[in-house]
Formats: structure tokens, C-alpha cells, sequence
């Protein structure tokens, strides 16, 4: 029998085992919470993200990682400004109301948006933003880098995501969504074959050395329309490098109303860094100003300067400064709200407007003209002060004493009535949840808007007028009775057109001087040298096609009319017909097609259907391809070589079935010897000489044969 002495042994050891078995328990449930959080720590990683997620982590992650380039010795030198032969406006002022409109935009797009987890997750933007930790900014080109994949990414990501049937889009025009985009047209002033036209007319005009090419924003914010499929800017953002204008600059330069010809360009004492804070702020203002933009804005990474121009006083551009980094840290709680992607987002959001607004988001051309006739010029007076500050280091000046991130509200106010909502009783905020919602599928009303800014006015619904009816105008003939047009042509009554081709002509210079908005449509096809509208003469229906284009390009218009004339014999047959030109210039007009694009000079022709590069090429029979090489051999027959035969400098008219060349800018009039000292050329482009024996003509039809997939002879 045991003793008391054995039996408490016994007891003790079984406790131990106990104890230790517990002991095991404890350790392994703690293991087991470890992996459990580090998998759900994984799983929170790379799972996607919704809004609120993802606005925080943007931040968290990607913005959070900006860094100035703190070796002089490595960032740029100069400014990067030129508001010299730019508009500026005549007052620069606060934007009062900024904040209260960015809550209002908030409060709609926090009430309405889904929760749904469709954004990048916190994993993908840890690691780009290790990767942007490691750029210091100390250039534009860094700070574009950092913009893009920070800042503008993720913006039209968000609302490219709102555009596939959020219930935002009933507050927000939305459209298929919005690209940041920093190419430019090539018939922009940035363009490489203008800016070598450019330079080669002004080696002929005698210019010393030729000018450089003009500054351009930095990006652009375009729009993509839902219904009419076409592009239209929204805003500008200019790039300016936090070590060229840095942040107590901007905060010092931007206070108050500044009267800038008075305050500033004629003021020697004005400060020369914050001269230079407001030269980029007229530069942007010109650029607003020509693309119709109410809204644009300008950063340095480290501060946002939302601009805003009230086209109803187009000289004042209101101004509102934001410092995303240093206003998200000083709200902790609502941080979200402050980043500078939310803030862009809100701008966005701002631009594109609600659904059914009647002004779109690029004011009309008229508007432009009117705004740009109103507003001064910067002189050259800047250039001694750009330099003084591009050779001088920045020197950051002392912190406003007034400034507070956190006292700056930007919180969304949920009281602004939805649209959606009217009438019914107000949603409740939603709480800040990460669980999935079901996503709504509704789609607001929404305008069509033209890239351009031109709204087409009474002309733009009517139908193309016929060949035979153009043609029968430029000739005395009577009305074409199968134009669409004809009740607006025949006042009279009496089957007679109502005016001559000369009276026409100038009827129509008449209206694009008193108006570029009404009678005229931009088609939204670009070429190389040339953008096509469809132009409408208001007074009597007569209703064309015009191939426009920049100062650069016009003598390839006048080229290609003198091609024209040498082929009138085929005008309305075999090619369009040929109504004259507009020079804008001398009518003290521009057209500003996109942005840098300022078309100057207009060429009429009458519509010739749809170009083959449409699809149509595999409907050709083999007779229609024999009309086509035989309209290649017309062409040659009058002395005229193409050089540029493919599908889409040839169309189809619908109307009538037949095929028509286009697009003579590259052609040759081929001209025969000179007989005579006394022969001119007018003399032979009279006289018709077939071209079918030059070596080009093998090559037109050639590229005839290849385009109709014939064996090439």
C-alpha cells in the first residue's frame, strides 16, 4: 500500500503532466492564432480592395513614399515656365467655395458607390509603392512618374469602375470613363512634322535661328462620351517640381486677390519666386482658356493648386490650395478624405458634371473667341526673372504662421439632396464597412459631347447636300430634286439655286466670322495634316464636308485644290466636288480643335461617302474593282499622279454606289516640256497631259491592285 508520501508524488507528477499537457495546448492555440492572423493578414494582402480600401492604401502605401531629391546638384535647373505672348487673367482669387463643393461631390459618391471589392489590392500597391520609394523627385519627368502611377492610375481606375453602372453615374456624367493622357495630336503645335514645317517656313521667312517649340501641359484628362463614342477634354495638370516652387512658396505666393498685371508683372518688387508661381499659373489659365476648360489644376507632389475659371467672367481665375500629405496626417480619423487621389477624384468629378447639365465640358468656340479677345497678353518682362531664379537654389521661406491642416474641413457632406433621391427621404450615410454590397445597374442621362467644342448648332442634323446638287450650283444648273436639302435651297420656288457659288462662298465666310459653334460639326476623323466637319450654310441649307486644317499644313490644302482644279472634268464623278476655301485667320477666327490644334484654314468639298478602311473592301466584286482601277486611270489621264492610293484615301457613296478618290495633298500634276520660251504654266495645267506613261503612274496602280488584293503587275 502506498504512502501519503507516494500518493502526493503521484498527484504532483500528474498535475505536471496537466500542467505541461496545458501548457502544450496554450503554445499550440497561440501557434494556431499566429497562422490564423497571418492568414488572414495574407488574405487581407492580396484580396482586392473596395473604395474605402483603396483610398486609404493609395495613400498608405504609394503617396506616403514621395520624397524631394535632397542633392541640389541632382535635380533640374530652370522653371519650366513661359507665360510670355500667353493670356493671363486680369485677377487671380480665391476659390471661396471649393470646399463646400468637394464635400458636396464626396457626400454623393460615399452615398451611392458600392463596396464590392474590384480595386487593386493592398499587396499590388506595397510593392509599387517600395518601387516609388526609391525615385527621389527632383524633375518633372520624376514627378510625372510618380503622378501617374500614385495619383492618376488610380483615379481613372476608380471611375472607369463607376462607369460600368454604378448609381454615382445619376450624379456624375461619367461616360465610359476617363485616361490621363500626355501625346499630343500630331497637328498640335507640339506635333513633329509642325514643328519642323515650322521651322522651316520661318528659314525662308529669314529668322535667325528658329523659335523652340512652345511649352505644353503636362497631361490631360479626357472624357470618353457613352453615346457618341467621342473624346473631349476635361481638364489640364501642369507638373512643376517641389525644388522649383516649394511649398512655403506656394503658400506665401497664393494668399489673397492678386491683381496680376498691377501686383505682379509690373511690380519689380514682387517677390521673383512667387513672379514665377503665378507666371505657371497664367500659363495654365492660357491653356484653359483656348481648350474651353472650367477646371484644371497644378502640383508640385507636395501641394495642389485646384484652378477654376467662371465663364461668365472668364478674366478671374479662382484658386484653392490643397497639401494632401500634410493635411491626411493631421486627420488621422478621416484621413481618406484628405489624400490626393480622393481630392483628384473629387476635381474629376467636379469637370464631368451631372448627367443632363445643358453647357458641356468644353465651352464653345464662340465663348473661347469672346473670353480671348477680353483678356491681355504677358509680355517678355519675365525672362531676366525665370533666370535669376533657374540659377538660384531654392530657399524654402518661412511657413505661413495661419497654417493648419487639420482645421481644414473636407469631409463629405451627406445633406446634399441626390439626384436619384428627389423627393424620397434621405439615405443614411453609409457605415465605413468593408463587406461586400450588391452592385446597381442604373444609367443616368447624359449628353453627347463633341470633342472640340463645338455644338453644331441648327445645321448639324441635316443630311449632306448631293454632288449634282453642289455641282449644278458651281455651275448655273438647276436644283438636284434628290438632295435631301433641296426645300431649303428652293426659296424661290422656281427650281434655281437661290445664290451663285460666289455668293455661297461668301455667305459662308460671312457666318464662320459671326459664328464657329452653330453650322459646323466636327466628325472627330483626324489625318496627318487634316481633320474633317461637316458644315452647314444656316441660310440656305447647303450642307458639305470641310477638310480644315493648321497654319503649318495650309499649303497642302492650296496644293491639293490646284489638284482639283486640273481634275474638275471629274468633280461629282469620280472625285468630290470643289467649293473653296476659308482662311479663319483672315477672318480673325481660330478653331481650337483639341488641344494645341488651332485650325486656321478650311477647304469644302462635297460629301463622298464612307472610306473603304470601314470594312467595305470585302464586299468589292470583281466589276466594282475594275471601276476602281479604271477611276485611277481617269485620274492619270488628266495629268494627275495620286502617290497615296490606299482604302482609306478612297470612298464609297452610299447614295449612289460609286467609288471617289480623296486626299490629294501627296499628288503631282505632271506637266509636259516647255516648247516655248513664251509657254506658261498656267498654260499646261489648261492642257491636260496624261501622266499614264510616267513611272509613278505604275506605282498608283499598283498600289491600286495590292488594295484590292489583285496580283500587283
Amino acid at each position: 500500500m502506498d504512502t501519503v508520501e507516494e500518493l502526493l508524488q503521484r498527484i504532483r507528477a500528474a498535475e505536471e503532466r496537466i500542467r505541461v499537457a496545458q501548457e502544450a495546448i496554450r503554445v499550440a492555440e497561440e501557434q494556431r492564432q499566429r497562422a490564423e492572423e497571418r492568414r488572414q493578414q495574407a488574405n487581407s494582402e492580396s484580396r482586392a480592395t473596395n473604395l474605402d480600401e483603396y483610398l486609404d492604401a493609395c495613400h498608405e502605401l504609394v503617396f506616403a513614399k514621395f520624397a524631394v531629391q535632397p542633392n541640389v546638384s541632382l535635380t533640374t535647373k530652370g522653371t519650366g515656365t513661359d507665360p510670355r505672348r500667353k493670356m493671363h487673367p486680369t485677377l487671380i482669387t480665391p476659390w471661396f467655395d471649393f470646399v463646400a463643393e468637394q464635400k458636396a461631390v464626396l457626400g454623393k459618391l460615399f452615398l451611392t458607390c458600392s463596396q464590392e471589392r474590384v480595386f487593386e489590392s493592398r499587396s499590388f500597391l506595397r510593392g509599387l509603392g517600395q518601387r516609388m520609394a526609391r525615385r527621389k523627385i527632383g524633375n518633372e519627368k520624376a514627378l510625372e512618374f510618380f503622378q501617374h502611377f500614385a495619383v492618376e492610375d488610380p483615379v481613372s481606375l476608380i471611375v472607369d469602375e463607376l462607369a460600368k453602372g454604378s448609381p454615382v453615374m445619376d450624379e456624375f456624367d461619367i461616360g465610359s470613363g476617363i485616361s490621363f493622357e500626355n501625346h499630343v495630336s500630331g497637328l498640335s503645335e507640339w506635333g513633329e512634322e509642325v514643328v519642323q514645317r515650322r521651322a522651316r517656313h520661318l528659314g525662308k521667312a529669314g529668322a535667325a535661328t528658329p523659335s523652340p517649340p512652345p511649352l505644353q501641359p503636362d497631361q490631360i484628362c479626357v472624357f470618353r462620351d457613352r453615346e457618341s463614342n467621342r473624346r473631349a477634354m476635361a481638364y489640364l495638370v501642369e507638373y512643376k517640381a517641389p525644388h522649383k516652387i516649394p511649398l512655403a512658396i506656394v503658400r506665401s505666393g497664393l494668399q489673397g486677390d492678386l491683381h496680376v498685371s498691377l501686383d505682379v508683372i509690373q511690380n519689380s518688387d514682387y517677390p521673383a519666386a512667387k513672379k514665377v508661381v503665378i507666371a505657371a499659373l497664367c500659363q495654365t489659365f492660357h491653356y484653359m482658356i483656348e481648350g474651353g476648360l472650367t477646371y484644371s489644376f497644378l502640383t508640385t507632389g507636395e501641394a495642389i493648386v485646384f484652378l477654376k475659371i467662371n465663364w461668365a467672367n472668364p478674366d478671374v481665375l479662382c484658386y484653392h490650395v490643397s497639401e494632401p500629405m500634410s493635411e491626411a496626417a493631421g486627420h488621422p480619423g478621416s484621413f481618406r478624405y484628405y489624400t490626393a487621389v480622393t481630392q483628384i477624384l473629387t476635381l474629376t468629378l467636379m469637370a464631368l458634371g451631372p448627367p443632363d447639365r445643358e453647357y458641356p465640358v468644353q465651352q464653345s468656340q464662340d465663348e473661347r473667341e469672346s473670353a480671348k479677345r477680353r483678356l491681355a497678353l504677358w509680355g517678355v518682362t519675365l525672362d531676366g526673372v525665370l533666370h535669376d531664379v533657374a540659377e538660384t537654389p531654392s530657399v524654402a521661406a518661412p511657413e505661413s504662421p495661419s497654417f493648419a491642416p487639420s482645421s481644414i474641413d473636407r469631409s463629405p457632406d451627406y445633406q446634399t439632396p441626390l439626384r436619384a433621391n428627389k423627393g424620397k427621404s434621405k439615405k443614411t450615410p453609409r457605415a465605413e464597412s468593408t463587406s461586400p454590397e450588391p452592385r446597381r445597374h442604373r444609367r443616368g442621362r447624359r449628353r453627347s459631347r463633341g470633342g472640340g467644342g463645338g455644338r453644331g448648332g441648327s445645321g448639324g442634323s441635316l443630311q449632306f447636300c448631293t454632288h449634282a446638287c453642289l455641282l449644278g450650283m458651281v455651275q448655273g444648273r438647276p436644283l438636284d430634286r434628290h438632295c435631301p436639302n433641296v426645300a431649303l435651297h428652293d426659296t424661290n420656288n422656281n427650281n434655281q439655286h437661290p445664290v451663285s457659288h460666289a455668293t455661297w462662298l461668301r455667305l459662308l465666310h460671312e457666318q464662320l466670322k459671326g459664328t464657329l459653334d452653330h453650322g459646323i460639326t466636327p466628325l472627330g476623323n483626324e489625318g496627318a495634316r487634316a481633320v474633317t466637319f461637316k458644315v452647314t450654310l444656316l441660310q440656305h441649307g447647303y450642307t458639305v464636308i470641310s477638310k480644315a486644317t493648321v497654319d503649318e499644313f495650309v499649303e497642302d490644302l492650296e496644293h491639293e485644290a490646284a489638284v482639283y482644279q486640273q481634275l474638275r472634268t471629274l468633280q461629282g464623278v469620280d472625285i468630290p466636288v470643289h467649293l473653296g476655301a476659308a482662311n479663319l485667320g483672315v477672318l480673325s477666327r481660330t478653331y481650337y480643335y483639341a488641344h494645341g490644334v488651332r485650325i486656321t484654314y478650311m477647304m469644302f468639298l462635297s460629301w463622298g461617302g464612307y472610306t473603304l478602311a470601314h470594312g467595305r473592301l470585302g464586299r468589292i466584286g470583281q466589276a466594282e474593282k475594275q471601276e476602281l482601277l479604271d477611276l485611277v486611270g481617269r485620274i492619270h489621264s488628266l495629268g494627275v499622279l495620286h502617290r497615296d492610293i490606299r482604302k482609306e484615301n478612297v470612298l464609297q457613296d452610299p447614295r449612289t454606289g460609286r467609288f471617289m478618290a480623296i486626299d490629294f495633298e501627296r499628288a503631282v500634276i505632271h506637266r509636259p516640256a516647255r516648247r516655248s520660251p513664251r509657254t506658261t504654266d498656267s498654260m499646261y495645267a489648261s492642257q491636260p497631259c496624261s501622266a499614264d506613261s510616267h513611272p509613278l503612274a505604275a506605282a498608283d496602280m499598283n498600289s491600286a491592285r495590292h488594295m484590292l488584293r489583285l496580283p500587283v503587275q
